[in-house]
This record gives structure tokens, C-alpha cells and sequence, in this order.
């Protein structure tokens, strides 16, 4: 069962990676995108495997932090618009997240297919918004990010209101990560704000 978990988490790995070069190959070299890609997968797994041995509970946490700071140093090496890069690793995540969550249906957690069908959600509300955001009236830039940073809103919105009531359920640590969920949803519908405030 470890072995078939490994090639799963391969798998989304991989899926990652090219939903990540599809999203970008417009506007950056390959190489660009590729190590940018590994390292978020680099520093993400570092951060999974640095919670599993001192915070177990907060993987989920520590993962998100080293898939930022891999992003980050990808922005930063080689100039990229930090929004779009978001955009394409949030729409890469959710794929990621999706296919892990329906081996965990199919394995243990029946909890699990509540999370894959949210997150199938999640990934069709991307595309509308990806289609429209442009027509918002009050979203005058037009610029790009909007749909990633709308999604992450959403996404830890809906997160501190599960930890809520559920604060037992996977990837949860109990009451605090209502307040982390709500900062990161705040922030990211902040990033909306001001990018749309870049059209006024």
C-alpha cells in the first residue's frame, strides 16, 4: 500500500508539473518553468518530511510553506510575474491535491471524497473565472492572477469553515487552523483587491 501511495503522489507530481508548464509556456522558456516547478516539489517535500518527524499534525502547513518558498525562489531566479506563476501553481495544487484525495477515498477516508469533489469544484470555478474575469465591471486591469487568487481565497475560506465544526478531519490541527486558514483567505482576497485596483 506505501508503494502504490509513492507512485500515486509521482503521479500528481507529474500532473503538477504539466499542468504548471501549460499554463506558463506562453511567456517562459521551459527551463524556467521546469525548475521552478521542481523546486516548489523540492522544497514542498522537504516541508512534509521536516513536519512528519517534529509536527506531524501541520504537514499540511509546512508543505504549503516549502511550496511557497520554492515559488518564491523561482520568481526571484529568473524575473517571473509573481501573480501568473501563483495562477498556474494554484490550478497544478488543486490537480495534485485531487488526485491524492481520490486514492484516499479509495483506500481509507471516506471523508475524502467530499474533499475530491470539492475540489473538482474548485477546478471548474477556476475555469469560469478564467473565462470571465476579464468582463467584471469591477475588475478593470483585466490583469492575470485574478482566477489563482480567487481560488485561494475560496479554498482557505472554505477551509477555516470546515476546521470549524470539523477540526479532527485530515490536514486539520483543530481550532488553530481556523485562524491560519482565514489570514491566508484574507491575503489572497487582498491580492484581488489591489490588483483590481491597478485599473482605477
Amino acid at each position: 500500500m506505501q508503494i502504490l501511495k509513492i507512485i500515486i503522489t509521482i503521479i500528481g507530481a507529474l500532473l503538477f508539473l504539466f499542468v504548471f508548464w501549460r499554463r506558463l509556456k506562453e511567456d517562459y522558456t521551459q527551463g524556467q518553468i521546469f525548475s521552478t516547478g521542481f523546486y516548489m516539489i523540492l522544497l514542498l517535500s522537504l516541508g512534509y518530511f521536516i513536519a512528519k518527524f517534529i509536527l506531524p499534525a501541520w504537514w499540511f502547513w509546512f508543505v504549503l510553506l516549502g511550496l511557497s518558498g520554492g515559488l518564491i525562489v523561482g520568481v526571484l531566479r529568473f524575473q517571473l510575474r509573481i501573480f501568473e506563476v501563483i495562477e498556474a501553481a494554484t490550478l497544478g495544487s488543486i490537480t495534485w491535491l485531487w488526485v491524492m484525495a481520490v486514492y484516499n477515498f479509495i483506500t481509507a477516508h471516506l471523508e475524502s471524497l467530499l474533499i475530491a469533489t470539492g475540489l473538482l469544484l474548485l477546478f471548474s470555478l477556476f475555469f469560469y473565472f478564467d473565462s470571465h474575469y476579464k468582463s467584471f465591471v469591477w475588475y478593470r486591469s483585466g490583469r492575470v492572477g485574478f482566477s489563482g487568487l480567487m481560488i485561494l481565497g475560496i479554498f482557505f475560506l472554505v477551509r477555516a469553515g470546515i476546521a470549524a465544526y470539523f477540526p479532527t478531519m485530515i490536514s486539520f490541527v483543530g481550532k488553530s487552523d481556523i485562524i491560519v486558514s482565514a489570514v491566508f483567505s484574507f491575503v489572497a482576497f487582498l491580492g484581488v483587491f489591489s490588483l483590481a485596483r491597478l485599473g482605477l
